[in-house]
């Protein structure tokens, strides 16, 4: 038997939440959505984006995230319009990219972004650790006192926050990839095929970190600690927990169905692909297990 070809290219995921339905035989087929309870993180209360509005400034914008952890984007890379629902394509083939996997593009124009872990030394004040201290003067100032000696005094706006649920407050913090598994089925549904990936492949073919916000954006972060793709996500189907993501520097969008247990989650991504000595078309399907910070 032919080793999968996904292993080489790994972790394309693109469907509609039909896709996620279609396919039968596999145990977690039945697997709850929602299992457990897990707590907010220790930052939900500060959890903010603000976009930088001053034409001068190399800064498009900076957020404090749920779990403790700071994003500085460039200019170049800011986000866009958040997707809408009918951007998400339906199931196709020869897709080479996914929210879990490093980017296959240089990261050079990630040159400038920083990312990295905050403190709260006092309301409205924060240390984000190797790049210097966060003030908020209000939802439209901040200013930026750089370890390097530069101090910043920047326009801004508060982005608009999705609405603060079990859900949304489940999904919103950063994820940590801790494995991963090969599903592949049939064009009628049938499992063909199973294979775990090891953790040799999971440092070479998946980023290490995913933080989702609630300012619909998410970003991916690499084991050397270095921002590798950022983009902007939204809910395609709240009730099958799918949600549509989009990378503001390539032109693609996806699909992913999330599950949780406790301070564990996993993703769901499903893609076409050639399977077997006759390379048959079959579906493969990713499961990316995760952990809370």
């Amino acid at each position: 038997m032919k080793k999968m070809k996904f292993l080489a290219i790994a972790l394309a995921a693109v469907a509609l939440p039909l896709g996620f339905a279609s396919c039968g035989g596999s145990e977690d087929d039945e697997e709850d959505l929602w299992k457990g309870e897990l707590e907010n993180p220790k930052y939900e209360s500060d959890a903010v984006l603000f976009n930088v509005t001053d034409d001068d400034s190399d800064i498009a914008s900076i957020e404090l995230t749920a779990s403790g952890d700071y994003i500085v984007i460039p200019c170049e890379y800011d986000a866009p319009a958040p997707i809408m629902p009918s951007m998400a394509p339906a199931l196709r083939k020869t897709t080479h990219k996914s929210i879990f996997r490093k980017s296959s593009t240089s990261r050079a124009g990630w040159e400038y972004g920083v990312f990295g872990e905050y403190k709260k030394l006092k309301e409205g004040v924060y240390e984000l650790l190797g790049y210097g201290t966060l003030t908020i003067v209000n939802d439209s100032r901040i200013n930026l006192a750089l370890d390097n000696g530069g101090d910043l005094n920047l326009d801004v706006t508060k982005a608009t926050e999705i609405q603060a649920n079990a859900l949304n407050n489940r999904l919103c913090r950063t994820w940590q990839i801790t494995g991963g598994q090969y599903k592949v089925y049939d064009l009628k549904g049938n499992l063909i095929h199973t294979e775990k990936m090891t953790d040799r492949e999971i440092k070479e073919e998946c980023v290490e970190y995913v933080v989702m916000s609630k300012a619909n954006t998410y970003i991916t972060i690499d084991w050397d600690g270095e921002i590798d793709g950022y983009g902007v996500w939204n809910w395609e189907d709240k009730d099958l927990q799918v949600f549509n993501y989009h990378y503001t520097d390539e032109d693609f969008t996806g699909s992913v169905k999330v599950t949780f247990d406790g301070d564990r989650c996993k993703f769901y991504g499903r893609h076409y692909d050639d399977w077997g000595e006759d390379d048959d078309e079959a579906i493969v399907e990713e499961i990316i297990s995760c952990k809370a910070k």
